[in-house]
């Protein structure tokens, strides 16, 4: 068994265990003191996102009070378009090789296929957990994602953590330099006797279920769904289990403090396990199970900004608005006045029929005087403009443009201008998409860690090994095995698939239908079968057209080998204003008394003037290919007579 498993903690004393478990509960407070503000704050935006409305009985009882989920699409918005473009169907991963020797790169291949297999077939919520994630990041700013070998299930998990079970000073800058964080785990007693029983647990009796302090973030979060706590005498009710990453010092003689996970029962104080951070088979590298996923970063703090912190204020400023239009044409709708007491007015309803006139009853000569009703004026225009103006600048804030929601834009807006505004509208989010493809390629390292030691060799020799890599390494299996059983032990360069910049499907769509408009209106290309062809196929791929499909539609031009023309049809292409290239090998100067013959004939008078000029300009290639064919014979003559002068010794 990996010492990263071992419960060490039942070869400590009872002080020592008390000890342990003492300051972990310490330091646990002090760091969640530290972020209580923050925690206030996460309440509202997990409100905000659900759309629920506190009770409101101002200006009166069961006035509106109405939210619009600018918050909830914003969020939404972000996660389709980061999700589709982060995960792609298959192959998540790519695996790099550090050196250039060929079995570097045969093991990169083979780590890369096997790690893309285990995201796709083992890890089963890494997907899901994903989807969560994005759109949690949008939210609330930052979230924390786990990677460890699960000792129950028996192979790796990776899942997202919320902010609000992952407790760490508000004051830490970067999780890799922490003292000590620790995650909320919830879990019921018969789980941790079932761990108990396995040994991963220390046995020690826990004290009955008691009130597990819940915070308002989660009490929020079940009001939400419109839940309350569970009971605490229920034995399905989960206990906090606090499992934190911190330094300790274990009994070592020195005093020295070692990297290690502590887990704590939260209500009895108990310490559960005690187990190593060091990487077994390399001691000087601690190990490390989390990966934090940010937003936007916060300068000031450990947990970053998200839309919940950035739209709080306008999303509730646009809600106020909003209900304050509506109780106002809910007045204006809705008539009511006062009534003279001594009128002789019947109180309560009063039936009317159309076309029929009610009797009423009343003292006095004119019923005018008798009841005043309140006339409220319309809802304010300026309230109304003041809407328009936040929604904008919350548009602009989040890019929720109605191009991005799948609105057509008006009839004149040619497609470059919104394949541009898209483009400009997403790199407001380019530096986001970058810090989340680094966070990726931070957790699949972490598998890669953990793979060197909780390695399925048999699983991993049938997903990775064919035919050409047992010759490669001989018949022998126990060889094979031997030789890729270390493949995970040498870190490798392993990244996500995919690009970090995210570009949108349209944008690369208006990219490659632009390359093909201009291939076609280029006068160095337009003729070129192979630049077409090219052309054609990048662009029917950007638009996901099967490889398949392309192939049978779209045929590579063969070569040709250029026609020889006569001067005769050369003369044909002219006359039709094509222009002629003139070939070195051509006989000049028949060509040049074929065109001079035409030149006196009838037919020359009759072509156009773009056809003469290209005639001319034929004409004068000939002549210049006949010139330098003079000089180079000149030339020859001159170099053998001085050959011949020099060996005659006349020089």
């Amino acid at each position: 068994m990996p010492d990263e498993i071992i419960n060490i903690a039942k070869d400590l004393t009872q002080e020592k265990r008390k000890e342990i478990a003492s300051s972990v509960l310490d330091g646990y407070q002090t760091d969640l003191s530290s972020r209580s503000e923050w925690e206030k704050m996460h309440s509202n935006w997990a409100k905000l996102y659900s759309l629920q409305r506190d009770t409101k009985n101002f200006p009166w009882e069961d006035c509106s009070n109405v939210g619009l989920p600018m918050l909830t699409m914003a969020c939404i918005q972000y996660q389709a378009r980061a999700y589709e473009a982060l995960l792609p169907s298959k192959n998540i991963s790519k695996s790099f090789p550090i050196g250039e020797e060929t079995e570097d790169k045969a093991k990169a291949d083979r780590t890369e296929k096997y790690r893309n297999f285990l995201i796709d077939f083992k890890i089963k919520e890494f997907r899901k957990s994903m989807d969560v994630t994005l759109l949690k990041m949008a939210i609330e700013g930052c979230v924390i994602r786990k990677t460890y070998f699960d000792t129950v299930k028996g192979r790796i998990v990776s899942d997202y953590l919320s902010p609000t079970d992952f407790v760490v000073n508000y004051t830490t800058r970067y999780l890799e330099d922490s003292e000590r964080h620790t995650q909320n785990l919830y879990k019921s007693v018969n789980n941790i006797k079932m761990l108990q029983k396995k040994g991963i647990y220390l046995p020690v009796e826990l004290s009955e279920p008691g009130n597990t302090a819940v915070d308002e973030v989660k009490l929020q979060d079940l009001k939400n769904v419109g839940l309350t706590p569970s009971s605490s005498s229920d034995n399905i009710s989960p206990r906090l289990i606090l499992e934190q990453h911190t330094y300790i010092d274990p009994g070592n003689k020195d005093g020295s403090k070692e990297p290690m996970i502590a887990t704590v029962d939260y209500e009895s104080g108990e310490l559960l396990r005690l187990v190593s951070r060091r990487h077994p088979k390399d001691p000087s590298e601690v190990m490390e199970y989390f990966t934090k996923y940010d937003f936007l970063p916060n300068p000031d703090g450990f947990y970053g900004y998200g839309f919940g912190l950035l739209l709080e204020g306008p999303n509730e400023s646009v809600n106020s608005i909003i209900n304050q239009l509506i109780d106002s044409g809910t007045l204006q709708n809705l008539q009511g006045g006062f009534t003279l007491s001594g009128s002789g007015a019947k109180k309560g309803d009063i039936d009317f029929q159309m076309g029929k006139f009610s009797e009423l009853k009343l003292k006095g000569d004119d019923i005018k005087k008798a009841i005043m009703p309140f006339n409220f004026g319309s809802p304010s225009q300026v309230l109304f403009s003041l809407l328009g103006g936040l929604q904008d600048y919350a548009n602009r804030l989040t890019t929720v443009t109605e191009t991005q929601t799948g609105a057509m834009p008006s009839s004149d807006t040619s497609a470059t201008a919104v394949a541009a505004a898209i483009e400009q509208g997403t790199k407001v989010f380019s530096s986001i998409h970058k810090r989340t493809h680094q966070s990726l390629g931070e957790e699949l390292y972490k598998m890669d860690r953990l793979l060197s030691l909780h390695l399925d060799l048999d699983e991993y020799y049938r997903v990775v090994i064919n035919d050409g890599v047992v010759k490669q390494f001989g018949s022998n299996k126990a060889d094979t095995l031997a030789v890729i059983s270390q493949d995970f032990n040498t870190p490798l360069d392993v990244r996500p698939v995919s690009d970090s910049n995210i570009i949108s499907r349209q944008e690369k769509a208006a990219k490659a239908q632009f390359v093909y408009d201009t291939i076609l209106s280029n006068p160095l290309t337009a003729n070129d079968p192979e630049s077409i062809y090219l052309a054609t196929v990048n662009l029917m791929k950007t638009l996901d057209i099967d490889d398949s499909f392309i192939q049978q539609i779209v045929k590579l031009p063969q070569t040709q080998e250029p026609v020889e023309l006569t001067q005769e049809q050369e003369m044909q292409k002219m006359i039709s204003e094509e222009d002629v290239v003139v070939n070195e090998s051509d006989n000049h100067a028949q060509h040049l008394a074929i065109i001079q013959e035409f030149e006196q004939s009838d037919f020359y008078g009759a072509i156009s003037g773009k056809a003469k000029s290209l005639i001319e300009k034929h004409k004068q290639a000939h002549i210049s290919f006949i010139y330098l064919q003079k000089a180079q014979e000149q030339r020859t003559q001159e170099q053998v007579l001085i050959q011949e002068a020099s060996e005659g010794g006349e020089i």
